[in-house]
C-alpha cells in the first residue's frame, strides 16, 4: 500500500511538473508566429531609371508595383508600390523614395527546449533566408537561401510563455539552393 501511494505521488509530481515545461508545439506556435521577419534594405529614389528598368519591369508583371507610364527628362519613370508589395517596404521618404527588404526570413522548426529553470527556457530553432522579389536590384543578388539555427528565449508568467528574445547571430548558418528551402519549408 505504501509503495502504490509512493508511486501516485510521485505520478502526480511529476505531471504537475511537466505542465510547466515548455513544449515544443507550444515554443513552435508562439516562434512562428513572430515569422516572416524581414532583413537588409536597398533604396530607391522616386524613379526608375532605364538602367535598371528590366528588372522593374518583371516585378512589376508579379503585381509587386506599378510603374508610371510618363517618365521625366532623364528618362525615367515614377512608381507605386502595391498591396503585394508592401510587406517588403522598410522605409518612405519624403519625397516618394522606399527602402525594401531584400531577405525574407521563415520560421523552419525546433530543434530542442532546455528549461533553464522554472520559469525560464531556452529553444533552438532554425529559419530560413530567401531572398525577397527586391534583392535583384542587389550588387551581389544570389539564388541561394540560408539556413540559420538560432536561440530564442523565454518566460512563464500566470498568462503563459512569452517570447522574450532571439539571440542577434546564428548558432551556425548553411548555404542551400531556393528549390530545396522551398521544399524543406513546404512552399512549392
Amino acid at each position: 500500500m505504501k509503495k502504490l501511494i509512493l508511486l501516485f505521488a510521485i505520478s502526480i509530481f511529476v505531471t504537475s511538473c511537466s505542465k510547466n515545461n515548455l513544449t515544443t508545439d507550444e515554443s513552435q506556435k508562439i516562434l512562428s508566429s513572430n515569422y516572416p521577419k524581414y532583413y537588409g534594405d536597398y533604396g530607391f529614389g522616386n524613379e526608375i531609371c532605364p538602367r535598371i528598368m528590366e528588372k522593374a519591369k518583371k516585378l512589376e508583371k508579379e503585381g509587386y508595383w506599378k510603374i508610371n507610364t510618363y517618365k521625366n527628362n532623364a528618362n525615367c519613370y515614377g512608381f507605386q508600390i502595391t498591396e503585394k508589395g508592401k510587406p517588403y517596404v522598410n522605409k518612405i521618404g519624403n519625397y516618394g523614395g522606399i527602402r525594401v527588404n531584400i531577405t525574407e526570413s521563415i520560421f523552419n522548426n525546433i530543434e530542442g527546449v532546455t528549461m533553464t529553470s522554472e520559469n525560464k527556457a531556452e529553444v533552438i530553432f532554425t529559419e530560413i533566408g530567401i531572398p525577397s522579389k527586391f534583392s535583384i536590384f542587389t550588387p551581389n543578388h544570389s539564388e541561394e537561401a540560408k539556413k540559420w539555427k538560432r536561440k530564442a528565449f523565454f518566460t512563464k508568467y500566470d498568462t503563459g510563455w512569452q517570447l522574450d528574445n532571439i539571440e542577434n547571430g546564428s548558432l551556425s548558418e548553411n548555404v542551400m539552393n531556393l528549390s530545396e528551402a522551398y521544399k524543406e519549408l513546404n512552399l512549392q
